[in-house]
């Protein structure tokens, strides 16, 4: 008898796992395509291409692996046995790893752009529950020893290269793919003043662009380079850093109608 109801009950939660997954899959492939539209073969593959030169590689790959294994095993135990718990864990297997896949091949819609602090990271996350299921995205470094928290939560957005080699191409491809661009313009980093001259030579970088300043308007990084460029601070489109978040909110009702 309490074996009987144990096995009724597990069922009954496979099946309420299986209906959120495919609602959760169905809700982000719907937000997506509201967002950025049809995402092509080009796109996912580019994205393929970026996670094979990003720290996520190893775990992405581990992860697919387990999971086919184990819903591979899950089948064969059903053909074995033909209980239906075999089934609807090798259906739940199947909805794992397609869940990883749209979340990782899909382009992000806000890169951000500055050092590796605990502030920078907090604010990722921040913007990462604003615009969720959408992706903020970064190449910040996520371990921070006090703070698990950014790694935990940004394992699957944060493209931290490798090796220093493929930063600048990770970089340049994220920029010219996210429909936003923020970088902090406050800080001391030769890396963020490359990426912010990199935005200010293209027109349709900078028109999708937030510049980050505190609430006394310092740009470190904008007063190095406008000097020598002819584009004039007061064009840009500078937000403080308490008010990012409505800053997107607003360019997200502009841009998706």
């Amino acid at each position: 008898m309490v074996y009987y109801i144990f096995h009724n009950v597990l069922i009954l939660s496979l099946l309420i796992a299986i209906f959120i997954y495919i609602i959760n899959i169905i809700y982000i492939i719907y937000k997506v395509r509201t967002a950025l539209g049809q995402i092509s073969k080009n796109e996912r593959e580019v994205m393929k291409k970026l996670i094979r030169v990003s720290h996520i590689y190893i775990w992405h790959n581990q992860h697919q692996i387990f999971f086919l294994y184990f819903g591979i095993s899950a089948f064969l135990i059903f053909l074995l046995t033909t209980r239906i718990i075999w089934i609807l864990l090798t259906i739940l297997v199947i909805l794992e790893i397609w869940r990883v896949r749209v979340r990782t091949i899909t382009p992000p819609l806000i890169i951000l752009l500055g050092k590796s602090t605990n502030t920078t990271l907090m604010r990722q996350i921040d913007l990462k529950k604003l615009i969720k299921p959408l992706r903020v995205v970064s190449l910040l470094n996520t371990n921070i020893p006090w703070n698990q928290t950014p790694n935990n939560e940004l394992f699957f957005d944060c493209y931290r290269t490798t090796n220093d080699e493929d930063w600048w191409i990770v970089v340049t491809q994220l920029i010219k793919m996210t429909s936003i661009i923020i970088i902090d313009t406050n800080v001391d980093s030769k890396l963020v003043e490359r990426e912010a001259k990199y935005i200010l030579s293209n027109i349709n970088f900078l028109q999708k662009c937030v510049f980050l300043s505190p609430p006394d308007g310092s740009t470190k990084v904008l007063d190095n380079i406008l000097p020598k460029i002819r584009i004039q601070k007061s064009s840009l489109n500078i937000v403080e850093y308490d008010n990012i978040e409505q800053e997107v909110t607003q360019m997200l009702k502009e841009a998706i109608p």
